[in-house]
Order: C-alpha cells, then structure tokens, then sequence
C-alpha cells in the first residue's frame, strides 16, 4: 500500500486497525478497497497498534481541517492497514 499521508481522507472512512501479532485477517483484507502503511525508520520494527492509531487519526484530521479552509481535494474511499 502507499503511505498514509498520500491517501485522501476527507470522505467518510472505515479505518481497520491490526495488532502486532495477528494483523488483520485475509477474510477482512479481501473487502478493502485500499491498504496505506505508515513509513519506519530507524531501529523500530513496528509501532504500537495505538501510536499507529494515532498517528493516522492525526492525519485524517489534519487533512479534513485544511479542506475546510478552502483547499479541496478529490473524493475515494480508502481503508487503513498499520503497516507491521
């Protein structure tokens, strides 16, 4: 999947969420219609399933704010996979 911050998330949403250990099922994968991944760098091998949470709500709102203050972007429908 591409990186979250590329996604438009001004539409209505569903974000899934996985943990570390199980992910998110193939059963789930297979209705999705996009998967997006948060970049690591570093020594970090995963993130927290409530950090990466954060992170992406954070962006969903940073991306919603700033449409409502005149930049509009194109509607699609995109739902979320933390990246392990």
């Amino acid at each position: 999947g591409r990186v979250f911050s590329q996604a438009t998330l001004t539409v209505p949403l569903c974000l899934i969420m996985g943990d570390e250990g199980r992910g998110i099922s193939r059963d789930t994968l297979a209705l999705v219609d996009e998967q997006l991944r948060i970049p690591i760098h570093g020594a970090v091998e995963s993130l927290n399933v409530s950090v990466a949470a954060g992170i992406i709500l954070y962006e969903i709102e940073r991306q919603r704010h700033s449409t409502q203050r005149g930049n509009s972007q194109p509607a699609q429908c995109a739902e979320m996979e933390r990246e392990a």
